[in-house]
């Protein structure tokens, strides 16, 4: 923060024996005469054993103004400043010392204008009186023309064109810096924005490949389950119709491939006839057919359905029966 504020002024006498009198004084901001003393060295207000006009002198006594030549004219200014705190003062070469206390930026050019005014309107009414005067004796009477000069020298801005334009340039520097750091701010963020964007596309990459992955895997379990279930399906209609099959195929085969039966008397010691019966073709009949010969063991023989004849000894009968 900025700070130009003019505080207070001072008139001291400066003796030849080395001594320095305030003769009189004027806290136009009111800050010194409530809150105590002035310490110039950490420039707060601290010190209430010690005045600010002490302190003031104090600065002046071990740095005082030096190439003084034209009488009624102050010069030799001086330049003390604190974190706080900046004192300027000047002297003629009769010892009458001007000094002002202000803020630290406070036009150091404006306060030596002032300094001039204020020696040039103290020396025309009191001039004699402080080259006699005790300490502060004279703050009382001069307390209208300090309290007006530093009214008059309360703005710097409005008494300095140059402090004026630096107050603008100042002004601009300012307003150019918030922009500058609004715009730094921005691109932060855009940058900030920029790089979460990118992120969100790699995991969104990282998102589609991991989702088209898994489609595949699901889709292949599918398959196989789709395989296995198949599989299994066609094993169990195996199962069922295999079996199913052989039996038919049975019943069929023994339906159209009959058997030729040899029918044999049993044994005995005297040639004993032999029937053999034979299916006639087409008639679904059979005939019986005796021989002429002795006992002879026939074989049973399975034939061709349509040529189903078995070859036999010439017999003199047959006869035919329904089986």
């Amino acid at each position: 923060m900025t700070d130009n504020k003019l505080r207070s002024a001072l008139i001291f006498r400066l003796d030849q024996d080395g001594s320095t009198v305030c003769v009189a004084k004027y806290d136009y901001a009111g800050q010194y005469e409530q809150n105590g003393g002035l310490d110039i060295e950490s420039g707060v207000f601290n010190n209430r054993n010690q005045s600010y006009a002490d302190a003031v002198a104090a600065v002046i006594y071990n740095d005082k103004p030096r190439g003084l030549q034209q009488p009624q004219e102050l010069g030799g200014f001086k330049f003390v400043q604190s974190e706080q705190h900046q004192i300027t003062y000047g002297a003629d070469v009769d010892g009458l010392c001007c000094a002002v206390i202000t803020g630290p930026q406070y036009p150091s050019r404006v306060a030596i204008t002032m300094l001039q005014d204020l020696y040039t309107e103290f020396t025309n009414k009191y001039g004699e009186a402080a080259k006699t005067a005790h300490e502060n004796t004279l703050s009382r009477k001069a307390k209208t023309i300090l309290k007006n000069t530093c009214k008059l020298y309360d703005d710097p801005a409005s008494l300095d064109n140059t402090q004026r334009v630096l107050q603008q340039v100042d002004a601009v520097k300012g307003q150019m810096h918030a922009n500058i750091a609004t715009m730094l701010q921005n691109t932060e963020t855009a940058e900030s924005m920029t790089l979460k964007s990118e992120q969100l596309n790699e995991q969104a990459s990282v998102f589609k490949k991991r989702s088209t992955d898994l489609r595949k895997q699901m889709k292949w379990k599918n398959t196989k389950m789709t395989i296995i279930f198949i599989v299994f399906l066609l094993a169990i209609i195996t199962a069922i119709t295999v079996p199913l099959v052989h039996k038919a195929k049975k019943i069929v085969g023994a339906g159209h491939h009959p058997t030729n039966v040899a029918i044999t008397s049993g044994p005995t010691l005297a040639p004993t006839p032999e029937y053999l019966i034979n299916k006639v073709p087409g008639t679904g009949m059979y005939a019986t057919v005796a021989p002429t010969t002795a006992v002879r063991t026939s074989t049973v023989s399975t034939t061709d359905p349509k040529t189903e004849t078995t070859q036999v000894p010439t017999t003199t009968s047959s006869s035919q029966s329904k089986v």
